[in-house]
């Protein structure tokens, strides 16, 4: 399977690749791990995450993922798109 490959959108609209995830991991394991390299990423930079919202959608004729981490302005995105279903 291929990889996904997490990516950050800053403010100036540039995207940079931050992470890797095996592609062979299932789905809810592909989240989780991009959860955690997203805290790490703003830990680093002393960002304080108050909470993280994610949808799937489709940019540049990708499917993929968006992370919202509380920034108005800056994004995560993972490519492909990770399927799940959130059950509360």
């Amino acid at each position: 399977m291929k990889d996904t490959i997490l990516y950050f959108k800053g403010s100036n609209g540039k995207m940079r690749k931050i992470a890797e995830i095996a592609g062979d991991k299932t789905d809810s394991e592909k989240k989780a791990d991009a959860l955690s390299e997203i805290n790490k990423f703003c830990e680093e930079r002393d960002f304080t995450i108050h909470y993280i919202r994610s949808w799937n959608t489709v940019q540049d004729e990708k499917p993929m993922t968006v992370f919202d981490a509380g920034s108005h302005t800056e994004f995560f995105y993972a490519e492909p798109a990770i399927e799940y279903i959130d059950i509360w």
